[in-house]
């Protein structure tokens, strides 16, 4: 705000943004802003990939060709908009990152704030640092068009709200109304940008949950539906009451899907890709309250770590004859669909006395335990006593070579019964009594 009282940021919210003469009489009084906002044409992945004709094209029309061939990994391509700079010259420049090793999600049509170490005497090296904050009805933690912060109503007349219209779908407006309102010189420009964008090759725009953090979280999320949490134990709203002593990185993807209690309330924009809506009042809906809450049966996958946590009663690990671990005590767990683990040299597996030893040369060791079970407490197929010798104890090995010639021939069978396989089955599968004889045997013993 300067000496004279003019205020155009908040003329931009009161949606007065014709403020160019204003702008421009200022001109010549202001000094240079600390953060200037450009909007991004294009984002430099890595110029190493680019063309010979791309480079060309971009250093014929940048303000710093120069630094095409230089610039390093995320950089971007933007026109400046601070004090309505693009009307006077909307030529774009090469701008870097500020954080090279620590990358912020970025894409073409949206608004960066842009630094320059001493603008009056070098404008030709800038950084981009972050996305700018938009009103909650704007921002998108996919995409945001922030000149939608303009639009106040929900675009329909009096006449089309008393005969019962529905609101347009959320649109890519160019600032206001009038030419010398675009925030962009140009009436479609934003409409230039995501045609011609070449990294919105590598885009998806699809409608991702908000989060709801508490005050104490860090928390670092991705653009399309991934997230790490470092807080406290927490499985549902953030006004949960929260644990003493239970500190917790939760690593999560795919979460607030499509049907279930945390998904968000999406709507279809006008270039036809999904996106969360901000404004579902206007079409008559609500807003989901649980909008990106953990869910630990419907989010895709998740790796929990916490120092005190009722494991378990989270996960919902209900064993069929095995009590569940009752209480809050220090957990890791994991949730997904397909889980593997491959270990190049060996694998070991311990808890308490007990232990599972394998290596790369497909010895497994069964160690120091006291016993076996196969099934569970409706359907035992036996149990075997084991000793401090487990592994080299006659019986245990006998046993454990009848189950694996069992399973193998199960494993024929059942392959045998597969529709165009070459050997049919020739007979049921191995009878689970031998092994049941075997197990008596062994605890006989």
């Amino acid at each position: 705000m300067s000496g004279s009282g003019f205020n155009g940021s908040r003329k931009a919210l009161q949606n007065e943004s014709d403020i160019s003469e204003e702008i421009e009489s200022q001109r010549g009084t202001l000094g240079a802003p600390v953060l200037h906002v450009a909007v991004v044409t294009d984002v430099l992945v890595n110029p190493k990939i680019l063309s010979s004709e791309e480079i060309s094209d971009l250093e014929s029309s940048t303000l710093t060709p120069e630094l095409v061939k230089r610039a390093p990994r995320n950089s971007i391509v933007g026109r400046i908009i601070t004090r309505n700079q693009d009307h006077f010259d909307s030529s774009p420049r090469i701008l870097f990152p500020m954080g090279i090793y620590d990358a912020e999600p970025v894409k073409p049509g949206e608004h960066v704030f842009v630094f320059f170490v001493d603008y009056e005497v070098n404008d030709q090296i800038g950084y981009w640092w972050r996305r700018v904050p938009q009103p909650m009805d704007t921002d998108d933690l996919n995409f945001t068009h922030a000149d939608r912060k303009y639009q106040h109503n929900d675009g329909l007349s009096t006449r089309d709200k008393f005969i019962g219209e529905t609101p347009p779908p959320p649109d890519f407006v160019n600032g206001g109304d009038d030419e010398e309102q675009h925030t962009l010189a140009g009436g479609d420009s934003y409409k230039k940008i995501d045609k011609e964008a070449k990294s919105n090759k590598m885009i998806i725009k699809e409608a991702v949950p908000r989060f709801t953090k508490r005050p104490g979280d860090k928390v670092v999320q991705g653009s399309n539906g991934s997230r790490i949490v470092f807080g406290m134990d927490r499985t549902g709203a953030a006004t949960d009451p929260p644990k003493k002593n239970s500190p917790t990185i939760d690593i999560v993807v795919g979460y607030g899907q499509e049907g279930t209690p945390t998904a968000p309330v999406s709507i279809e924009n006008s270039r036809g890709d999904k996106e969360t809506d901000k404004t579902p009042e206007k079409r008559k809906k609500k807003e989901n309250v649980r909008e990106g809450d953990p869910d630990f049966i419907n989010d895709k996958t998740r790796v929990y770590v916490s120092a005190k946590t009722d494991i378990d009663l989270n996960m919902k690990m209900l064993i069929p004859g095995v009590p569940p671990t009752i209480g809050n005590k220090p957990a890791l767990g994991v949730i997904t669909d397909q889980f593997r683990v491959d270990a190049r040299q060996d694998l070991k597996l311990r808890s308490g006395e007990s232990a599972i030893v394998m290596d790369s040369s497909g010895n497994i060791r069964l160690v120091g335990g006291r016993s076996i079970s196969l099934g569970n407490a409706n359907a035992s197929l036996g149990v075997a006593r084991l000793t401090d010798k487990a592994s080299a104890d006659p019986g245990m090995l006998a046993w454990i070579s009848q189950v694996t010639t069992a399973l193998t021939q199960i494993a024929v069978y059942v392959n045998a019964l597969v529709p165009g396989s070459v050997v049919p089955p020739t007979g049921p599968p191995a009878d689970f009594g031998s092994i049941s004889s075997a197990s008596k045997k062994v605890r006989s013993e």
